[in-house]
């Protein structure tokens, strides 16, 4: 990671990315990707010629400046596409707040070594697709969703559109997913997965099962969840007993599941697994699909929804300060940020909705104030989870 630096051309955000470098200069928090060539990249206040503020110059290894990029401060609407100023180089991939563009160079063949990715978090969150190249197992749930093998070398628990469930699922969980991880919550990476029509003909176990009939899974655009031992080495575990939490890392992550999952309407139980790595462990939080009330986008809003299995997790809670940062990052969470959880979602995943979609952003919006009193709800419930919390 390369340290920042400021010179008199601008400000100047770093080089040579081996992974993310992170920046919080007037045009958002910069992330750049860097896959096998030196790149720098210059952020310049300076007002372009149609009245936007801010814009990014991009200086490929031993080249001039090739293309300037500007994009309005807009946080409260989805990404919209503006067209670049000039040519860049084949394969670059440029995301700027409320800017998606990829340009390509159509005389070249090439995509590789040119390519990189700027991404402001928080601004943008448009994944890259990613495809399916092998079929490995059909895993256990309601959704019946399938281990896949994609080109980036992961495996992903991979939620098809024509799953038992509901369209809707793979929307939930791209939205649900970037929710959480907003506020901070370990969540498996979530990116959309291009499974082939080949790849379905090919692989007989790549179907569903419903009421005793056997149908395939359909190509297309499928939401891909990351799967833990692509990150994790260790065994991977869906249970662990009470005495062992005390070695789970991150174990206060289900305390702000709790404030995720009552204000996002998880009608399911909470979900983790458990990842070891040598005497400890590490938890993920997994399946959103039934945020939002599956494919219904209402909230029942019943005090034992979305709530761990057992109550050991909540025994340290003894007031509203025990579920912070969680709590406070959600109160605080824009309109705008919630709508950038939207970015690069197909919008096949909810069938075109465009207006189901801005009521459910709407109301997670205004529900932002109902956290509270959902908490409280569950607390005072006959299952009385926090016993050290005096009233």
């Amino acid at each position: 990671m390369s340290a920042l630096k400021r010179t008199s051309r601008g400000k100047y955000l770093g080089h040579n990315f081996l992974g993310f470098e992170r920046f919080y200069p007037r045009l958002g928090k910069l992330r750049v990707f860097y896959p096998l060539h030196f790149i720098r990249v210059f952020a310049s206040e300076k007002r372009g010629s149609d009245g936007h503020a801010g814009s990014l110059r991009v200086v490929a290894p031993k080249q001039t400046p090739r293309a300037f990029c500007h994009a309005p401060r807009r946080h409260a609407c989805p990404a919209t596409l503006i067209p670049l100023r000039s040519s860049l180089s084949p394969g670059l991939a440029v995301f700027v707040p409320a800017v998606a563009a990829v340009v390509k160079n159509k005389n070249s063949q090439t995509s590789g070594t040119g390519v990189f990715k700027m991404l402001l978090e928080g601004k943008s969150q448009c994944n890259q697709v990613l495809i399916a190249t092998s079929h490995l197992f059909k895993m256990r749930g309601g959704a019946q969703s399938h281990l896949m093998l994609v080109s980036d070398g992961n495996a992903y628990v991979t939620k098809f559109q024509n799953n038992p469930q509901d369209i809707r699922i793979l929307a939930n969980e791209m939205l649900a997913t970037r929710i959480g991880r907003f506020l901070g919550l370990s969540m498996p990476d979530p990116e959309i997965i291009d499974v082939p029509e080949s790849l379905i003909e090919n692989s007989p176990r790549l179907c569903f099962d419903v009421a005793g009939v056997s149908r395939p899974c359909c190509s297309g655009k499928q939401f891909g969840a990351r799967h833990v031992s692509s990150s994790h080495h260790g065994q991977v575990f869906d249970y662990l007993p009470e005495s062992l939490m005390e070695r789970v890392l991150n174990s206060r992550d289900l305390i702000g599941a709790l404030v995720f999952d009552k204000w996002t309407g998880n009608s399911d139980g909470r979900q983790v697994i458990f990842a070891r790595d040598s005497r400890f462990y590490h938890m993920t939080l997994i399946d959103q699909g039934y945020c939002f009330n599956a494919g219904q986008w209402n909230f029942l809003d019943f005090p034992l929804h979305g709530v761990f299995y057992r109550n050991f997790p909540y025994h340290g809670i003894t007031g509203w300060d025990s579920f912070e940062p969680f709590l406070s990052r959600a109160e605080r969470m824009t309109d705008g940020d919630l709508w950038n959880c939207t970015d690069g979602i197909p919008e096949e995943w909810y069938s075109g909705d465009t207006h189901g979609l801005n009521q459910l952003i709407e109301t997670l919006y205004r529900r932002r104030n109902l956290i509270r009193d959902l908490i409280t709800a569950f607390r005072d419930s006959p299952r009385a989870p926090f016993p050290l919390w005096k009233r």
